[in-house]
């Protein structure tokens, strides 16, 4: 009776704790209407907006899977080899923003569960220990300086999507290494995942296309395998590495970034990739003392780093990156949020193999100081979040009044501003000038024209 007791504690703590940090991540997508490449990107020729033929219009907008699929073909040709992001980045038009917020928080929330499934090994870890992925959760969304970017449809397309599919097929590999999978339908299946996986960030799946590489010559008696799990993924990767796109991209005279030196983007790439370790320096700072303090701390005790080799791959995977990414540009924030999840599943790896029986609290402690993080979280919170559903209410409201009587243009109230550099992206629906594209004419059918302050929405 009081294991069941304890089975139906855990269920609904986790259920609590999840639908919390779930519909946090919805608030804070909707509060932001779409702008830029999220409103750009739901016409059929919005391409030549990122060419340099600039006296183009973009188009139609995006009605069915159809188009969705004509614009990924025109971006793959044109502007780059991200055939998955590029053919989802429409679906705002075909799903609306509700759907788009509640996609992006589940994709956001599936990622921080699966880091944490990797380093405890199994689902009933990962949630017997709620504290382990609300630190997570903390760590990338409060600390991460790119996050408020990560909240655009464009970036969880391209750069989330792609960190959660890579999860889910190293996972799955894992699984298929140990039990050596040769069902015919199964390895089909996982290679068509394996080739979703490959056509979605270039960068990202070349790094993990060289960790392949490197198992391939190392192990003579895994090549077999390697090549029946993973002639997918390669395949997916070859073709977005090798878009015509790419190569067309990089001959527009605004790709300013290539035309730096190696050393140049490297120094920018490596403060970049330290920043979004942490967005706070002092923070970032503390988290490697600990993680030194903790292994000086098992040296001087049993005489050794008890570090497994499976960490030294990943940190040399991410060691790696950096480099790579200093030869094709210079990293944004955004883009970085693969570094961001792989470090910290490395150093909560680093806890786990060299902390006996590691847990940072018992559940019922764990689950109280969840609790309270999420009461915190809501009172850090709460403010500039709710300003900005009003307002963001308020667009919709008076958006909609104008189109049904025929006006030209729309003022709406400005959003609040500088309570967190995380969250800048309010800052370009604060621009008046950001409205004039036709692009946004067309989306919100409507002269939409940023003026009032904050204060005036009620």
């Amino acid at each position: 009776m009081s294991h069941m007791r304890a089975n139906k504690s855990i269920v609904i703590l986790n259920v609590i704790i999840l639908v919390f940090l779930a519909s946090f991540i919805f608030l804070a997508g909707y509060s932001r209407p779409p702008v830029g490449d999220d409103v750009l990107s739901q016409f059929k020729d919005q391409i030549n907006f990122y060419l340099d033929n600039v006296e183009s219009t973009c188009g139609p907008q995006c009605s069915s899977i159809i188009d969705a699929i004509i614009i990924a073909k025109d971006n793959y040709i044109l502007w780059g080899g991200r055939l998955l992001g590029f053919f989802l980045l429409p679906f705002r038009s075909l799903v609306g923003d509700v759907f788009i917020a509640f996609f992006t928080s589940i994709i956001y929330l599936a990622i921080i569960l699966l880091s944490c499934y990797i380093v405890r090994k199994s689902w009933i870890e990962v949630f017997s220990h709620p504290l382990d992925y609300v630190l997570l959760f903390i760590v990338t969304f409060y600390l991460n300086i790119g996050v408020g970017y990560l909240l655009m449809w464009t970036m969880v397309s391209i750069y989330s999507l792609t960190v959660l599919l890579i999860l889910i097929y190293g996972i799955i590999q894992d699984k298929f290494y140990n039990t050596n999978e040769k069902r015919t339908h199964v390895v089909i299946l996982y290679n068509l995942l394996g080739f979703l996986a490959g056509i979605t960030q270039e960068i990202y799946v070349g790094l993990i296309c060289v960790f392949l590489l490197v198992i391939f010559i190392i192990k003579k008696e895994k090549r077999s395998q390697l090549f029946r799990y993973n002639i997918g993924f390669v395949f997916g990767t070859l073709i977005c590495f090798f878009s015509p796109g790419n190569f067309n991209r990089s001959m527009q005279s605004h790709e300013i970034a290539l035309t730096l030196s190696y050393l140049q983007r490297l120094k920018s790439n490596i403060y970049i990739h330290i920043s979004n370790l942490a967005g706070v320096k002092l923070i970032c700072a503390l988290i490697i003392l600990i993680v030194f303090a903790i292994l000086m701390y098992e040296f001087f005790k049993y005489k050794r780093l008890g570090i497994k080799k499976k960490l030294y791959v990943w940190l040399g995977i991410l060691v790696f990156s950096i480099f790579v990414w200093a030869a094709v540009a210079i990293p944004q924030n955004y883009s970085m949020f693969f570094f961001v999840v792989f470090s910290w599943i490395l150093i909560m790896q680093l806890f786990v193999d060299n902390c006996e029986n590691y847990s940072l609290l018992s559940f019922k402690k764990s689950g109280i100081v969840s609790i309270c993080i999420l009461i915190g979280l809501t009172i850090f919170n709460a403010g500039w979040l709710t300003s900005n559903l009003k307002t963001r209410f308020a667009w919709n409201q008076l958006i909609d009044d104008a189109v049904v009587n025929h006006q030209e243009m729309v003022e709406v109230p400005k959003f609040e501003k500088g309570y967190s550099n995380r969250f800048n992206m309010f800052n370009y629906n604060n621009k008046s000038e950001e409205f004039l594209n036709d692009y946004y004419l067309k989306y919100y059918k409507i002269r939409v024209v940023p003026k009032n302050h904050p204060q005036s929405v009620k």
